[in-house]
């Protein structure tokens, strides 16, 4: 099996909606009330702005934004995937960012001289047929002033252990 499908499928399976699932199925199969309303408590519970709020700081609390003042210079700047999705609508492609603090946090990186080069990851998910982010991120980063030999664009990679593992 495919490392990609793999990990994506351990990440669905130890996810709050797969023990959602699982408490209403038991409590479908036992014709058990506890089981169903623990499911939707859950299902609440996990769905409140409280607790994703909550979630978010404890996930990102030992990392800091910076000033770029205070970022050292390396030899790149890596932004990694999984910032875009895509839909259609009336048969044009439409992008929508997920994460857009990555993409022009490298931008700004690479405009402050903290790298000479930016990387984006060029390869897509083997069950996507959207054109890969890093070709859609190159262009993007020349519109806002990267000169084009500055930013570098890896291969086919669907994944960030690929992505860590590439040889750019």
């Amino acid at each position: 099996m495919d490392t990609v499908f793999l990990h994506k499928l351990l990440a669905l399976l130890f996810s709050p909606i797969a023990l959602i699932l699982l408490l209403l199925l038991i409590g479908l199969l036992r014709h058990s009330a506890s089981c169903i309303v623990a499911g939707f408590i859950v299902l609440w519970v996990a769905a409140t702005p409280l607790v994703g709020s909550s979630f978010w700081r404890f996930l990102e609390r030992d990392f800091q934004h910076v000033t770029l003042d205070k970022v050292v210079r390396a030899d790149a700047i890596v932004v990694l995937s999984g910032t875009l999705s895509f839909s259609s609508s009336r048969g044009r492609l439409i992008q929508e960012w997920g994460d857009p603090d990555r993409f022009f946090g490298g931008i700004d990186l690479v405009k402050a001289n903290k790298a000479p080069y930016l990387v984006f990851r060029g390869g897509k998910l083997p069950w996507s047929s959207y054109p890969p982010e890093g070709v859609i991120f190159r262009a993007r980063a020349i519109n806002s002033g990267v000169h084009p030999t500055s930013i570098i664009v890896t291969g086919d990679l669907a994944n960030t252990a690929q992505e860590a593992k590439a040889n750019c």
